[in-house]
């Protein structure tokens, strides 16, 4: 690992420049970042280690890139199929859902506010509550 790469690097970056200031992002080529750097710190819950979000956006792109992959790989086979696999499909769709649902829930467990999530999926922070509030089973 390079210097300039990961969590050690951003925490020698954050204590060369002091505790009120930030590090100024630093993204390898080929990934693509969504919205401003967050410099907030969180544990790998399978490693325990403190990671920066930046590190957590970053692999859940990569992940996000893969599952879209996938979903159009399945389309194709789909395609080329009999339509007894929309079945199969919708299937796929529901669970897609729920894990939605999960993802909510688990960021509300979080304490991230309904307009911290509205503003991620790109909706109005009023009826981002009233859909997901009732689907978590927590008052809006």
């Amino acid at each position: 690992m390079r210097l300039t790469d990961g969590p050690a690097a951003e925490d020698a970056a954050q204590a060369a420049l002091g505790a009120t200031e930030t590090a100024p992002a630093t993204v390898p080529s080929g990934v693509h970042r969504v919205g401003p750097a967050r410099t907030k710190r969180v544990v790998d819950p399978t490693t325990g280690r403190v990671r920066s979000s930046r590190t957590w956006r970053k692999d859940n792109r990569e992940f996000q890139g893969f599952a879209r992959r996938m979903i159009r790989a399945y389309a194709r086979r789909a395609a080329d199929a009999d339509p007894t696999v929309l079945a199969d499909m919708a299937e796929v769709a529901a669970e897609l859902d729920r894990a939605m649902v999960t993802a909510v829930a688990g960021l509300r467990g979080k304490g991230y506010s309904w307009a911290e999530i509205a503003r991620e999926l790109g909706k109005d922070p009023a009826n981002t509550a009233r859909k997901w509030a009732r689907q978590i089973g927590e008052a809006s």
